[in-house]
């Protein structure tokens, strides 16, 4: 189980407006390597601050391709993991990072189409 981020909902007031953000918020990126390899690089932060050793959860639509795994944010709030797909996966695998923030799943996810 991914460890709390310890961060949650932030009220502040920005001029006349009260803005609410729900934190962390995750960026999500999939760079092609080879043909069949690539990277999933991805940041974790709280209104723009990177949240350093966050337990970001892994998993794809095809457990084939990418089996659900761990990986720890650094102290920029970045993480990556390299995942091979099979030549005959499925023409579009759908990559989700999940972090857990005060007892519930934040989630992103990325298509992959090749």
């Amino acid at each position: 189980m991914a460890r709390n981020c310890g961060c949650g909902r932030r009220v502040y007031k920005e001029g006349d407006f009260i803005v609410k953000t729900s934190c962390p918020e995750i960026t999500l990126e999939i760079i092609q390597k080879e043909d069949l390899c690539f990277q999933v690089k991805g940041k974790v932060s709280c209104n723009t601050l990177p949240l350093q050793h966050v337990n970001v959860n892994l998993s794809s639509s095809s457990e084939s391709i990418l089996k659900p795994q761990i990986s720890t944010t650094d102290k920029d709030g970045g993480f990556s993991s390299e995942l091979n797909l099979l030549e005959n996966s499925a023409k579009e695998v759908e990559v989700t990072a999940t972090v857990i923030s005060n007892k519930s799943p934040v989630k992103k996810s990325i298509t992959i189409n090749f």
